[in-house]
């Protein structure tokens, strides 16, 4: 679920809030709770690591549209926007796998399966991980 979520495409918003969601994996009200806590606590990191992804983004387009800017400068600030594109998405990944941790190895193969539909298929070449590959 993990990786299906951290791939492309956002997953719904507040999944496990989803009635339908909640019955199919028989969450608990503490697991809901628990799963709420992760998204609530990593809520304003997150928003931060947004902004600031966008800002960089946003001034990376303006330099590549200057006609006088250097390669020096479109290197810096390149590096600067891929940072925190990756922080963004490491913050999001490691909230995920605080809520998966939070169910039980039944509930995960089950969100895996309902999470698979969100998925294009798997590049040519590309290995099953070991936690899929047993399947």
């Amino acid at each position: 679920m993990v990786a299906a979520l951290a791939g492309q495409g956002p997953p719904p918003a507040k999944w496990w809030q989803s009635a339908e969601v909640k019955a199919q994996l028989r969450l608990t009200d503490d697991q809901v709770r628990r799963i709420d806590e992760i998204y609530g606590s990593s809520l304003p990191e997150r928003t931060r690591l947004v902004k600031e992804a966008e800002r960089l983004s946003s001034q990376l387009e303006a330099l590549l549209a200057c006609a006088d800017c250097t390669e020096e400068a479109v290197l810096e600030l390149s590096e600067r926007a891929a940072a925190a594109q990756a922080l963004r998405s490491r913050a999001r990944i490691v909230m995920l796998y605080r809520m998966y941790r939070v169910l039980t190895p039944g509930q995960r193969r089950q969100l895996d399966q309902m999470a698979s539909p969100h998925r294009g298929p798997d590049p040519p070449g590309r290995r099953k991980s070991p936690k899929t590959a047993d399947r």
